[in-house]
């Protein structure tokens, strides 16, 4: 599968594509590159949101973002400015988790836009991204 895809790309592009094949079995590279991304995290919640439309749902979507926080007055001071709901069953000690449901219209920008506003609050409050669902 790699090779073809690889195959694929030289002969789409006209031009040598470098192809390296590296183990990940917990798969520690993928999340550092990829999973807590901004880009990935919005293209992903895009990517929900278009399956919605094929399936000719028409509704308002909820972006619904699963988020941690290791000192519980970050989380409140975060949900000053977003309401958030307490996971308890997902906390403990050190980690208070809480989950942010974001109603927005299904248009790209509208998507894009409201999760890029939740990511630079978590920054802002010391919180981190865990999972992101979109709901109709």
């Amino acid at each position: 599968m790699l090779f073809r895809s690889k195959t694929y790309l030289e002969s789409k592009f006209n031009m040598s594509v470098q192809c390296d094949l590296i183990e990940d079995p917990n798969k520690e590279r993928y999340e550092q590159t990829f999973f807590h991304r901004p880009e990935y995290i919005i293209s992903r919640a895009q990517s929900l949101a278009s399956l919605l439309k094929e399936l000719e749902i028409k509704t308002k979507v909820i972006l619904s973002l699963i988020v941690y926080f290791e000192l519980e007055e970050e989380l409140e001071a975060f949900s000053e400015d977003h309401p958030i709901t307490r996971i308890d069953e997902l906390s403990d000690d050190a980690y208070f988790t809480a989950r942010i449901d974001i109603p927005s219209i299904n248009v790209d920008y509208m998507i894009e836009s409201k999760i890029r506003e939740i990511l630079l609050s978590l920054m802002i409050h010391h919180g981190h991204f865990v999972r992101i669902s979109v709901y109709y």
